[in-house]
């Protein structure tokens, strides 16, 4: 009796330990490919556009009066505010031709803006301080008008301040769920082949 005990015992024991493989690799497996989603909204997708622009050295030609307010919101805290939109043309020299661009400090901000050719974008909770923040980068282009840059390959009509993906950085972004993606299926597919899912629809021992 007592060994028959014993061996329902482990039995049970081992078919916890199964169901308990199961879900965990399930549920990294579910948040990593959510996570590599996401990464690669957020960060392929911006390194990919951003790649596209080529360095060249911009030379600020116009700087917009009247600035449209545009509303925002914070990524982090979700909440909404408004900004002046200011306008910047560049010219840059390709080719021996001259040619005029709109600017953009990052991709981020192109991606965001690209239709209202906002050159920067600030959302703090005060609009007094996002109008604080464009002012400080209107004086750094009036200081400084002459500046490296990086210039839309494709149609030439864009320009970037800077670029802020590297290399190194999305591919140790997407290296990581990657390795989660591939241990979780790596520890599903054994448990499948040795148990062949047969934990979940037999209570039997598994051991005898």
């Amino acid at each position: 009796m007592t060994c028959g005990w014993r061996k329902l015992k482990r039995a049970t024991s081992w078919s916890t330990a199964f169901k308990v493989a199961y879900i965990c690799s399930a549920a990294l497996l579910t948040t990593s490919l959510i996570i590599a989603v996401i990464i690669i909204r957020q960060v392929i997708w911006p390194y990919a556009h951003e790649n596209q622009f080529e360095l060249s050295l911009c030379r600020v030609t116009q700087i917009e009066e009247h600035l449209p307010i545009l509303m925002c919101e914070n990524r982090c805290s979700k909440e909404r505010s408004f900004f002046p939109c200011l306008r910047v043309e560049v010219i840059y020299e390709k080719n021996g031709s001259i040619n005029r661009a709109s600017l953009f400090d990052t991709i981020g901000t192109h991606e965001s803006y690209h239709k209202y050719r906002c050159v920067t974008h600030a959302c703090q909770h005060r609009f007094d301080d996002n109008k604080s923040a464009i002012e400080l980068f209107r004086n750094w282009l009036q200081r400084n008008p002459e500046f490296n840059c990086f210039v839309s390959a494709g149609h030439g009509s864009e320009a970037l301040l800077r670029k802020c993906y590297r290399f190194s950085t999305v591919a140790l972004s997407i290296g990581l769920p990657g390795c989660f993606i591939f241990v979780a299926l790596g520890v599903l597919g054994f448990l499948c082949q040795y148990d062949q899912c047969k934990v979940w629809n037999n209570e039997a021992p598994l051991v005898a």
